[in-house]
């Protein structure tokens, strides 16, 4: 009897195969979700932290003024002007043409552009720009430490960074430090990230590049970031030459191209300035700045004539007491990471960031120009060292080190230390945040500004106490006077003085001393109000309410005048060009990269990985 064979089916998977799989497909998606989930979170709360009661706190700020009315004309006239007409070259422009299309997209379109008009309406809106860029930048630093070191670094990264009084005081302000610092750590962010072998290292090179060069075109100061990766990379090539490593020509050349790309970033900026006739102008004002910072001219900081650095100090530990901790455990953490990690291609960069910057915002505040809000520059890379100091991953070399963190009463110790440490600095946040903008009211100018709107006659003069340009602003209805001595008030015949004893004892303006105990010892005392940002301010009448008509000297007015040049239109293709082919490039060269890459089984691309972070390279000739 013939024996039919019956067709065996085709192997399959089993069924535990298969939900292994989907276990895997649907665990990848949660944690997927869970991380754009926490990014949502991370940026809703910082957000929320820095916009919560923007007209109630902080005061307003002489530069919020400048820099909204710059960025108002850039908007509406196409050209990076001042009121008076005349060119901005101060600062660079991406800042006020990105804050002047954000006002142009989202505030009042019919705010004058050759008056006044409601200045305290245009800086709270103006701050919310600054809000939206604090968000961000908390989405960095979360996204860097957990591609660093995991979520956890990320959170702590992030929730140092969200509630720091220090960064909340710059974060609520129409500034330009939020918007470069935010592009140079994301430049920094970009190749921290990076691996010591990697196939992409010249696209992210290039993308890293850009945002250095937007930091840069944003304010100069953040020129330390490109400086801070020709040193990075000029160790990398000495590490190179003394040991025989594995880390390819794109690695070692990588810190090198995005010095190049922010170098040529920066550099269409003097060019328009040169093809628009503001050359002799720009130049004269760079270098006034770099002497201003290296301490050759003293116009402002903490050490000006007159000014006790000791005694600034003190004030500022007051208000920003847990600030000054995570500086000063920025600078230890550098240490540690300089000894004990730099195995690590991350740790390098990071002891490099840590190891330029300290020393020279050290000789700013001491012999330089060291305005307060220059230390914004170095919060950020204080919070990466220090939190990347907690999680730093020690090599085979320190066997020892691991040894005796490994002792219970040692690690128990260390972690206690560490955590409270934590506890304080945050708690101190939190209540500083609540009591300065949760519930504080910091506004004193613009109660200053409704009382005289509703009491004093229009035109009547005020004599301006600091800088002169807010109250131009403060009272377009009135006249400013300047005077800075009992003698110049008398003669100028003047009667309403605005005081504000914090700008006589920091040396803002014309006012002296003088003048200040004569108007308190003279002065009828019509109106007063303290915050936070200004301490005491007070309007003082001097003589009868309804004075004989006479002459006034040294009574100042704001000029309006239309834009006399500027125009970005060039600068503006220029930059999308730039950006276009810069980023096209980049983009070319990801894909190329990644289609070059062979796919390989989990197991063998988690060994190769972690071949790459523990290994330690070997001297040469050994």
């Amino acid at each position: 009897m013939e024996t039919i064979n019956k067709p065996q089916a085709l192997p399959t998977q089993s069924r535990d195969d298969t939900s292994q799989k989907y276990s895997h497909r649907t665990l990848g998606l949660a944690r997927r979700l869970a991380s754009v989930l926490l990014i949502v979170v991370v940026f809703t709360t910082a957000f929320g932290a820095a916009s919560w009661r923007l007209d109630k706190a902080p005061d307003i700020f002489s530069d919020e003024i400048v820099y909204t009315r710059v960025s108002l004309r850039t908007a509406v006239e196409g050209a990076l002007v001042w009121d008076s007409g005349k060119t901005f070259v101060v600062h660079p422009p991406l800042y006020f043409m990105l804050a002047g299309a954000f006002y142009g997209l989202t505030g009042d379109p019919s705010t004058p552009m050759y008056a006044p008009g409601d200045i305290f309406a245009e800086v709270y809106h103006m701050r919310l720009f600054n809000t939206i860029l604090a968000g961000l930048t908390a989405v960095i630093l979360f996204w860097l430490g957990k591609r660093l070191r995991g979520g956890w670094l990320g959170i702590l990264l992030a929730g140092l960074f969200i509630l720091d009084p220090f960064g909340l005081r710059i974060n609520r302000r129409a500034m330009l430090e939020t918007l470069a610092a935010f592009f140079a750590l994301g430049g920094m962010a970009l190749l921290l990230a990076g691996q010591e072998n990697e196939p992409r290292a010249i696209p992210r090179a290039i993308w890293a590049g850009l945002l250095m060069g937007a930091a840069l075109l944003a304010k100069e100061l953040t020129f330390t970031a490109p400086l801070v990766v020709v040193v990075f990379g000029m160790w990398e090539i000495a590490r190179w030459f003394r040991y025989v490593s594995k880390a390819n020509i794109q690695t070692l050349l990588s810190p090198f191209v995005s010095v190049g790309i922010a170098v040529l970033t920066y550099s269409i900026y003097p060019i328009w300035m040169l093809t628009t006739g503001g050359w002799e102008r720009f130049a004269s004002v760079k270098i006034l700045s770099l002497q201003r910072l290296f301490g050759l001219v003293q116009l402002s900081g903490w050490n000006r004539p007159g000014l006790s650095l000791f005694e600034m100090l003190q004030q500022r530990l007051t208000d920003y007491g847990s600030t000054y901790l995570i500086l000063a455990l920025g600078g230890a953490a550098t240490l540690w990471i300089f000894l004990f990690g730099k195995e690590q291609r991350a740790g390098r960069l990071l002891a490099a960031w840590g190891l330029m910057l300290y020393p020279f915002y050290a000789f700013v505040a001491l012999f330089g120009s060291g305005n307060d809000q220059f230390f914004y520059f170095l919060l950020m890379p204080a919070i990466v060292l220090f939190g990347y100091a907690l999680f730093v991953p020690l090599g085979d070399s320190h066997q020892w080190l691991k040894s005796l963190l490994r002792a219970s009463r040692v690690r128990v110790a260390a972690r206690l230390i560490a955590a409270l440490v934590l506890i304080a600095v945050l708690s101190y946040n939190i209540t500083r945040w609540w009591t300065a903008y949760g519930v504080g009211i910091d506004n004193g100018y613009y109660q200053l500004a409704e009382y005289v709107k509703a009491n004093l006659p229009e035109n009547e003069p005020i004599n301006a106490s600091g800088d002169s340009i807010k109250f131009h602003y403060f009272f377009p209805d009135y006249l400013t006077t300047v005077a800075s001595t009992p003698e110049e008030a008398q003669k100028s015949g003047v009667q309403y003085f605005a005081l504000a004893p914090k700008d006589v004892q920091g040396r803002y303006g014309r006012i002296t001393p003088e003048l200040a105990s004569w108007i308190a010892a003279n002065g009828e005392l019509l109106f007063t109000t303290h915050g936070n940002s200004y301490g005491e301010i007070d309007l003082y009448r001097i003589g009868a309410a309804t004075p004989p008509a006479r002459p006034l000297s040294s009574v100042e007015a704001m000029p309006f005048i239309p834009a006399q040049g500027g125009a970005v239109d060039g600068l503006v293709v220029g930059l999308l060009l730039w950006l276009g082919s810069a980023g096209g490039l980049a983009s070319w060269l990801w894909r190329s990269a990644r289609l070059e890459q062979k796919p390989q089984p989990s197991g063998e691309v988690k060994q190769s990985t972690e071949m790459i972070t523990t290994m330690r390279p070997v001297k040469r000739g050994s």
